[in-house]
């Protein structure tokens, strides 16, 4: 199949089964559940370092609790210490100078929680850099368990060439950016029986930006090949159903060069994430790292705290060729009397070309969805 270059750049199927069986219930220790969750990086590339603490919860009902309140401290193999502030809900940043984060040095992280624990991290080592060789993506086929089909998209792809280091452990992390718009300004509103005509329509809120963590694990080794090479390793795909083409997509991918230790966690990990349709390829366990509770050794903390040569690419997309877009219409008007008008007491999105009928608030909202109306700061003029 013909390999497809992205044209701005910046710096296989699993067939699901359907069958009348059980779901799987497997038993979860009740002592893995209100665990400390510790994530954190220290990246040569600089910039804002990032850890996020949280407490687990049953895979059952998974939600993010964060932990306000902890006093965060990157201890480096030179006796510096780096103070990380408060930023966000369960959110921790802090800087390094540049010329601390060559390779050879050495991290760990140390956390003081509200109860008073400390929980400390095994020192992690920055692995020598290689730049991203190349990324594309090809026009595929996935299958779709909702409407168990076929339904073509593109899948991207990584290169890399390790040819110049002897980094063998590569983790790779991908953010996505899309633009939107919403399916209609805000031309007419109704409240408290008055009817409000925005002349002209408003589209203060027509246009937004949406970004999004992927939480796939996408790592891989060179260790066993005869070569420091690796080619068309598969990362992120988008399916042409997805509104994510439509009007922009961005990817900024992150190549993290990592330890042999960091390597084997993520892989454990990868091992144990559960499988769509309630099946699991091995029974689910929460993953240890390199972080222990020194107050309380009995009390178990997962994640992993990790030092890393990173390089990032940015990649953007506005047109596939040989790929039909079929998104889904996200908006229906529903049409409405006078009548009905009359008796509702919640503000409602009208259109009124061609009848009466009542949007619903995503419509006319596009920060409905998720989005932001701030354009980011790296997206190109013309988009």
């Amino acid at each position: 199949m013909r390999r497809n270059r992205l044209l701005y750049l910046i710096l296989i199927p699993l067939i699901g089964f359907q069958a009348c069986i059980e779901e799987y219930q497997p038993e979860i220790d009740k002592d893995d559940i209100g665990l400390y969750v510790v994530e954190g990086k220290v990246l040569s590339t600089g910039g804002m370092q990032t850890v996020r603490i949280s407490i687990s919860t049953s895979v059952y009902n998974p939600s993010l609790l964060p932990v306000n309140g902890c006093s965060v401290n990157v201890v480096d193999d030179e006796g510096n210490n780096y103070i990380a502030g408060n930023a966000d809900e369960g959110v921790y940043q802090f800087q390094v100078p540049q010329m601390n984060l060559d390779p050879g040095c050495a991290f760990k992280l140390e956390i003081i929680t509200p109860e008073g624990e400390l929980i400390e991290s095994a020192w992690d080592t920055i692995q020598p850099n290689t730049e991203i060789d190349s990324v594309f993506y090809r026009i595929e086929e996935f299958y779709s368990e909702e409407e168990l089909t076929y339904i073509p998209g593109i899948q991207f792809y990584v290169d890399f060439n390790g040819k110049d280091t002897h980094s063998k452990y590569i983790k790779f992390e991908v953010e996505e950016t899309w633009k939107y718009e919403s399916a209609y300004p805000l031309r007419w509103t109704y409240y408290n029986r008055v009817l409000t005509t925005y002349d002209p329509p408003d589209y203060s809120k027509f246009t937004c930006w949406k970004t999004r963590f992927s939480p796939s694990i996408f790592t891989f080794s060179t260790m066993h090949l005869d070569e420091n090479r690796y080619k068309d390793f598969p990362l992120h795909h988008v399916m042409n159903n997805s509104i994510k083409l439509l009007k922009g997509y961005s990817l900024l991918f992150r190549q993290l060069v990592i330890s042999e230790d960091a390597f084997l966690y993520y892989e454990k990990i990868k091992d144990n994430i559960v499988e769509t349709g309630g099946l699991y390829e091995s029974q689910p366990q929460q993953i240890e790292g390199n972080l222990k509770n020194l107050t309380n050794p009995e009390n178990r903390v997962l994640g992993y705290f990790l030092a890393a040569g990173a390089s990032d690419k940015r990649v953007f997309i506005d047109e596939i060729e040989g790929l039909e877009l079929d998104p889904p219409d996200l908006c229906s008007p529903v049409p409405v009397s006078l009548g009905f008008l009359r008796y509702t007491v919640t503000p409602l999105y009208l259109w009124m070309e061609g009848g009466t009928s009542q949007l619903h608030e995503t419509c006319v909202d596009c920060t409905k969805r998720g989005g932001e109306t701030t354009k980011p700061t790296f997206w190109p003029d013309e988009n």
